[in-house]
Parts: C-alpha cells; sequence; structure tokens
C-alpha cells in the first residue's frame, strides 16, 4: 500500500519538484496538493490524476488521514500547517528555512 502525501506549495520551484518526484515514486501516492488562493489555478493538471487541491491545508487533512505533508512555503505558512498537522495527527516534514527564534521556540 502506498504511502499518501500532501504536499504544501505545489505550484513553487520546490513544490513542483516534491509533487513530481511523488508521482514518480511506487511506494508513495499524492493525495492533494495545496497553494495560495491566487496561484491554486496553477495546480489544475493535478485533477486529472485525482489528486485534490485546495488552498485550505484544514479542510483538506480530514479527507487525508494519516497522510505526510511535506511543506517547503515560508515560515508563516509553515507554522500554520504544523498546528493544523498536530491537530490531526498528520506527520509534517519541513523544509523551509528563516524562521525566527519565535517560531523555532513554538
Amino acid at each position: 500500500m502506498a504511502l499518501p502525501v500532501i504536499v504544501m506549495g505545489a505550484a513553487g520551484r520546490m513544490g513542483a519538484i516534491l509533487a513530481r518526484l511523488v508521482e514518480e515514486a511506487d511506494d508513495l501516492t499524492l493525495a492533494a496538493v495545496l497553494e495560495r488562493p491566487e496561484a491554486e489555478g496553477r495546480l489544475a493538471g493535478f485533477a486529472a490524476a485525482g489528486v485534490l487541491i485546495s488552498s485550505d491545508i484544514r479542510s483538506v487533512l480530514p479527507k487525508c488521514p494519516g497522510a505526510v505533508i511535506i511543506d517547503f512555503t515560508a515560515p508563516e505558512a509553515s507554522m500554520l500547517n504544523a498546528r493544523a498537522a498536530a491537530e490531526n495527527g498528520n506527520p509534517i516534514i519541513i523544509g523551509t528555512t528563516g524562521f525566527s527564534e519565535e517560531q523555532i521556540a513554538e
């Protein structure tokens, strides 16, 4: 059984690469891709493959229980995503840089 993965910022440079790598992996399945509302249209190609597309992590996580979230976005977005992941019990991998001392402490 393939591990479901959610890629945050999937229209960005890192997110697009990660989404493509997940799609190509035999032991992973791309469950959802997320992007800011203004860039969400750039993810339309994923819909044909049955991938959930959204800009709202809180609405996606109940539909993807146990999915691993991969986040290479911005510190503010990563903090929101980490909180949502903790609330829903989803594991999260954060590759974002540039966190403030306060964000790191949280």
